[in-house]
């Protein structure tokens, strides 16, 4: 159906979409923009699948008198190439081009291939193969920052990278897995750093085993075989750097459950047990927080080139409250890190750095199908600084559903803090009122508005949309916009031009 569109910046415009089926398994969708004064947006996508095969290209080209015209061009295209030593083996290509940095943004163009607030662009080669004990993955990528920095800096290069997995011994051992993880790249990025890494692991992970007083205990062993090389990096060596690294955990827990007419309830205190010979790599600025989802796995850092030096201690506690049909009405966890000496290498953001960690924590309570809240904090050592909590709620009451979300992040690394709210009310079955909004509390500002009345049938939806938004980004200005929204069901969608001048 034909449509209207624009902004404060670049005015109103009419899309009038043409479909056109090709074959029985390839169509197109063209799309031109027409604005009064003879500028045009023209934007195609083209689709097409194969027993085998299936790809997707979409394409879009501005026509500006006064100035040149700026294109973007997107594609994907994945075959399954059946190879007979694995089960499952396929080929991807991916082609992202943009010839200016906020055309997709200015024009609010919607592709099926990117997520349209996206900072980076990506093109890549990928093959990849697996069966039971294997898996092999490789790839050549290309990334493009779309942020305001010089062109030398906004590329990085991989060329190539690769992953394979391999279960090792499976008909030997009967205590556990022994698996061998490779990995590696050859980086190009900031003009001229080159980064070289090819990292082998051996990991044995025993099978839990349960005692006779009711702990269930597992241990890991890892070892790790780094190797390096690069020219102006700041994260290695200028010469080829051989390191072998180490690391054994060893978990325990202890499950306890009680069942009652309505209600199972699950606590699970844990402690985990960890030490490894080697020094941390410096990764202090790295941007890397724990939670209670992560703080007893063995690669809690997501470190991939190096492992958590020294030992420490895991603490935590788990506890569920289950009703018969399986759904959580309470969930509690909360843990901490002890270390035996403090580590500055390790991020800063993680809280690891220091002997003590920052007590983490979550619950969620979710007592009827008409509210729940989830909360999720991190305080420091002393209990007295927040460093990170994260508040989600969600209200229904018959045809009224409002939910709130408030974030605030404050460490060296990330300082960020917003409240946002979406509230629907249905009047009827067939009328309802939405409204959402977020502020930003870090500079006490409100970022946009969101406002829209609806009505819909069987057939027929009908709205008055009220947006404002008071971001700028280069030639991204803040915009008001109110529209009148019509869809025809099954057809399509029509919007007006912006009533707002």
């Amino acid at each position: 159906m034909p449509s209207f569109t624009g902004s404060n910046s670049n005015g109103s415009a009419f899309i009038l979409p043409y479909f056109h089926v090709l074959s029985n398994n390839r169509d197109l969708t063209f799309s031109p923009r027409l604005y009064p004064d003879n500028k045009i947006l023209a934007q195609s996508e083209y689709r097409e699948v194969n027993s085998k095969s299936k790809h997707t290209i979409d394409f879009s080209l501005l026509n500006e008198k006064s100035r040149s015209s700026k294109i973007h061009f997107f594609s994907n295209s994945q075959k399954e190439l059946n190879l007979n030593y694995f089960d499952n083996s396929n080929l991807l290509l991916d082609l992202q081009y943009s010839s200016d940095a906020t055309y997709m943004k200015n024009y609010k163009l919607e592709s099926p291939l990117i997520n349209n607030d996206t900072e980076t662009l990506t093109s890549a080669f990928a093959f990849n193969a697996s069966k039971e004990d294997l898996s092999i993955e490789a790839d050549f990528i290309v990334y493009e920052k779309l942020s305001d920095v010089s062109d030398g800096d906004k590329y990085e290069y991989i060329y190539p990278s690769y992953n394979i997995r391999k279960k090792l011994y499976t008909d030997l051992l009967k205590s556990g897995n022994f698996d061998l993880n490779s990995s590696g790249y050859i980086k190009n990025y900031n003009t001229n750093v080159f980064e070289k890494v090819l990292i082998n692991d051996f990991l044995y992970s025993s099978y839990p085993k349960f005692t006779n007083n009711g702990l269930k205990n597992s241990y890991n062993i890892l070892f790790k075989n780094i190797n390096t090389d690069s020219e102006n990096s700041k994260k290695y060596k200028e010469s080829l750097d051989t390191k072998v690294a180490t690391l054994v955990e060893y978990n325990s827990s202890y499950p306890l459950e009680k069942k009652t007419d309505s209600y199972t309830n699950t606590l699970k205190p844990i402690i985990s047990a960890r030490y490894s010979p080697n020094k941390s790599k410096n990764a202090r600025d790295d941007d890397k927080r724990i939670n209670t989802n992560n703080v007893f796995s063995l690669n809690r850092l997501a470190l991939n080139d190096s492992v958590e030096g020294g030992g420490s201690l895991s603490f935590g506690t788990e506890f569920y409250k289950t009703d018969f049909s399986n759904r959580d009405i309470f969930n509690a966890k909360i843990a901490n890190v002890f270390k035996y000496e403090e580590d500055k290498n390790l991020p800063d953001s993680s809280s690891l750095d220091k002997k003590t960690s920052d007590v983490m924590g979550y619950l969620s309570f979710n007592p009827s199908n008409f509210f729940n809240i989830n909360y999720e904090f991190s305080q420091d050592e002393n209990l007295k600084d927040t460093n990170f909590q994260l508040l989600k709620n969600e209200f229904k009451i018959n045809n009224f559903v409002t939910t709130f979300e408030y974030l605030n992040q404050n460490n060296n690394v990330n300082k960020e803090s917003y409240l946002s709210n979406k509230t629907v009310y249905n009047f009827k079955k067939s009328n309802s009122f939405s409204f959402e909004t977020r502020e930003n509390k870090e500079t006490n500002a409100t970022e946009f508005y969101n406002l829209m009345y609806q009505y819909r049938n069987d057939c027929l939806i009908a709205a008055i949309q009220y947006n404002k938004d008071y971001y700028t980004d280069r030639d991204l200005k803040p915009n008001e916009s109110i529209y009148l929204n019509l869809t025809i069901i099954p057809f399509g969608q029509t919007k007006s031009p912006n009533l707002r001048k």
